[in-house]
């Protein structure tokens, strides 16, 4: 069914006619999925309620469900208990697309521990080898580009280096993401402007260490961010080894 009222109906009527042999964890589960695609979360809330009272689990696709649709919208604490109870219950983690977006939802609303406490948990359980079972690059990218829109760059590159090897292969897109995060934080302190620009001429030479091309982005980024800080020197200089290259 496709009508999540009519759905509760149908799935009411259900329950009332096979009150002998009530529906089981799978039927409440298929239901919470529906209701979380419509965005109802009075009933989600109602549903698991009831399935609670009847010892009854969701299934871990349905953990899954909810936990992106909660994170979606930003009800932090709904999906932290989210993540806790599949673990609890399920006794394994969310899938990674869940785990991005409990990710990116912890780190938009200012719950940047929290999430690099649930990265730790994840990581102590699973290790180097099984942590691409539950994050991928896609995970950690979001928390960094998420602390480098906070201004916490250095936060976020540490975040990279510590967890080199560890679920996390840097590519280009992290170096994006940092160098646009230096370039940005020049906007927010002045003072140390120089500073930035050296850090990122240090990241751009680590990318051609490792085999990285520095695409157009970059260099527009770059060369964007030293002109508006009056390094005009430096933006031409930049645009010339751009030409070369």
């Amino acid at each position: 069914m496709h009508d999540p009222e009519l759905s509760l109906k149908y799935f009411n009527s259900a329950s009332t006619i096979l009150f002998s042999s009530p529906l089981n964890g799978v039927a409440y589960s298929s239901l919470l999925k529906l209701l979380a695609k419509y965005i109802v979360f009075s009933h989600i809330d109602l549903v698991l309620q009831n399935m609670k009272v009847q010892n009854l689990k969701p299934t871990i696709e349905a953990f899954n469900t909810l936990i992106c649709v909660y994170g979606e919208y930003g009800l932090v604490n709904r999906t932290i208990h989210l993540f806790h109870t599949i673990c609890e219950l399920r006794s394994c983690f969310p899938s990674v697309i869940a785990n991005n977006s409990l990710f990116k939802c912890l780190v938009k609303n200012g719950k940047v521990n929290i999430a690099r406490e649930l990265y730790d948990k994840m990581f102590e359980k699973h290790g180097d080898d099984g942590m691409n079972v539950v994050v991928d690059n896609y995970s950690i990218s979001n928390v960094v580009k998420d602390l480098c829109d906070l201004g916490k760059v250095e936060e976020g590159r540490r975040l990279i280096i510590d967890r080199r090897g560890k679920g996390c292969v840097p590519h280009v897109v992290f170096y994006n993401v940092i160098i646009d995060g230096y370039c940005k934080k020049g906007d927010l302190y002045g003072a140390t402007r120089a500073e930035e620009f050296q850090i990122v001429d240090q990241l751009m030479k680590e990318m051609n260490v490792m085999g990285l091309n520095v695409n157009v982005e970059v260099f527009n980024n770059v060369i964007d961010a030293q002109y508006k800080h009056g390094l005009v020197e430096e933006a031409a200089k930049m645009m010339h080894i751009f030409h070369l290259i």
